[in-house]
């Protein structure tokens, strides 16, 4: 049975896995966008003209796209991070208002953590760019040396079924970027939230809950769905000491992709069945499809709204 702070919770955690399925949409899209626009024009190119000259101004035009979409994600990312964090920081006084009629303020959980995720986060899509800037570069050149078309070229870089090319390997990793920062910053902000309310809330634990969708889940965090610990006591994923998911103190094969949340949990909230049940519906909720945008509808319905005769 759902209690007013389960409730609470679902709607939290649907939020924040809506949000960063959305953050890695807008990733995607960026990079989709570019690399149309990076491939037409090496195929736009005429064989006579592709020279040692031109090669260069064409590896000019791709930095320069390049850098565009760097700037668009890290716009992207930006976002999803400060609402991440908000969404981690204010977790535990929105439950405490509703389980246990206490008041608390969201305890000016220091800016400065966030900004210090978004500089390790640019910094890591800046590295994406750069590498997506030396592949093409070698693609072009090795097109060059071989006597290859700027078509040849321009396949080459856009990918086939045996051979992916240089965006479907640069996606996947911005993609997860995004999924593991934005969780990084909801857990960190969480977690800073949890050690402030210990005085005002004496009976208050954290619980991991466990990301049940990855195709290969790590069976150590799968363990410890459920698990219940004080809030200044760490976890322990297998061998390994985390304090929250996505820990920064972890190793990097603990961090990378981890979907896993932790929430703040007392006995008079629910029941720990209650909080998995709140985790499975929020995950649920937030992996279903979204239906056509409202103003698409409204614009289909005036479309095909009958026409009054003159």
């Amino acid at each position: 049975m759902a209690t007013p702070a389960t409730d609470i919770l679902t709607e939290i955690l649907t939020a924040q896995g809506r949000r960063t399925l959305d953050g890695q949409e807008a990733v995607r899209r960026i990079l989709a966008a570019v690399r149309k626009q990076i491939i037409g024009e090496i195929a736009a190119a005429p064989a006579e003209s592709f020279t040692g000259y031109r090669q260069q101004q064409m590896l000019t035009s791709i930095e320069r796209l390049l850098f565009e979409a760097e700037a668009g994600m890290r716009v992207e990312l930006g976002r999803g991070l400060n609402d991440s964090f908000e969404a981690g920081r204010t977790m535990l006084p929105q439950m405490a208002a509703v389980g246990s009629d206490i008041t608390l303020t969201t305890f000016g959980v220091s800016s400065g953590i966030l900004e210090q995720i978004k500089e390790f986060s640019w910094g890591r899509i800046n590295a994406i760019t750069n590498d997506a800037q030396a592949k093409i570069r070698a693609e072009i050149t090795l097109g060059l040396l071989g006597q290859q078309s700027p078509q040849q070229v321009a396949s080459a870089i856009a990918g086939t079924l045996e051979r992916p090319g240089v965006f479907k390997g640069i996606s996947e990793r911005a993609e997860v970027i995004t999924k593991t920062e934005m969780g990084r910053a909801f857990s960190m902000a969480a977690q800073k939230s949890f050690e402030d309310a210990t005085d005002t809330l004496p009976g208050l634990q954290k619980m991991w809950l466990h990301a049940g969708h990855p195709k290969s889940p790590r069976i150590s965090h799968l363990g410890l769905s459920g698990s219940v610990k004080p809030v200044g006591e760490p976890f322990l994923a297998g061998t390994v000491i985390m304090r929250y998911p996505r820990d920064p103190k972890a190793p990097v094969s603990e961090i990378i992709n981890c979907g896993c949340m932790h929430v703040p949990y007392m006995a008079e909230w629910g029941t720990k069945g209650e909080f998995l049940k709140s985790w499975t519906d929020a995950q649920e909720a937030a992996n279903k499809p979204k239906g056509p945008h409202p103003d698409w509808i409204k614009a289909q319905e005036a479309a095909n709204k009958p026409k009054n005769k003159p």
